[in-house]
């Protein structure tokens, strides 16, 4: 364990005691970092925010029927639905981009509890990269048959610039927290030893609809105006730098 340590015996100490002072070097020596100085250090919490324009929006569509009987309701759902997807398709959407969100067929019971007819429900979802051709997927789909329009979800498919923006600007941050922090104790701030818990939330600014205007309102005004507005990406990370 000594090895390449010469140990001088000394009179007035006795053996047990030079032990102790050389294993207490050896500590000493290996919390100062190979014999320099212990580095003192403060951790800051910063957060930025990177900010960019949805580029792909999903949508859902649906037929809903009523009937005396589920053939009377499902029938007319399932024809306009195919209706529907055909007009979309028309539009250039890509099948594999136009999906099956729920089918449903549910009865309607009176004020007693007997079933007086059925509601069939068949809702897709449409998604596309074209944020500027919502307005007449809408108008198409609403012309071809759909009764219902509902959850308008426009998003960033590629987010990573935004993180990244997101990112820069949160080290930004805990660095000018830090320059506080270093300054008012008297200190100075050193390098960054440490970087650690990124993460990021997304949060729609006029991105998303959860609820659009009714049937018959949404048929009068024909294709509406869809603005994709902006979502940001809120970036936290604890950064831990050196003070000197």
């Amino acid at each position: 364990m000594f090895d390449g340590i010469k140990v001088k015996v000394k009179r007035g100490f006795s053996l047990p005691v030079i032990l102790l002072l050389a294993t207490s070097s050896l500590i000493l020596f290996a919390m100062s970092g190979c014999g320099g100085p212990i580095r003192e250090k403060i951790t800051i919490e910063g957060t930025g925010v990177g900010k960019a324009v949805p580029d792909e929006a999903r949508i859902t569509l649906s037929v809903v029927t009523d009937g005396k009987t589920v053939q009377e309701a499902s029938g007319p759902t399932n024809e306009k639905t195919k209706a529907v997807v055909d007009a979309i398709k028309a539009l250039g959407v890509e099948e594999k981009s136009i999906r099956t969100e729920a089918l449903l067929v549910t009865p309607k019971r009176d004020d007693k509890g007997k079933i007086v007819g059925y509601t069939a429900t068949n809702s897709i979802r449409v998604t596309t990269k074209k944020i500027d051709l919502l307005g007449q997927i809408i108008e198409t789909s609403l012309n071809a048959g759909a009764n219902d329009v509902s959850t308008l979800d426009m998003r960033v498919a590629e987010k990573e610039k935004a993180e990244e923006e997101g990112l820069r600007k949160a080290i930004e941050n805990a660095r000018r927290k830090a320059e506080v922090a270093a300054k008012t104790s008297g200190r100075r701030l050193g390098k960054v030893i440490q970087i650690s818990q990124i993460y990021a939330t997304t949060t729609a600014i006029d991105g998303v609809v959860d609820a659009i205007q009714p049937y018959e309102a949404l048929t009068e005004i024909g294709a509406p105006p869809i603005q994709p507005g902006e979502n940001e990406f809120t970036v936290t990370a604890n950064v831990v730098f050196e003070l000197r």
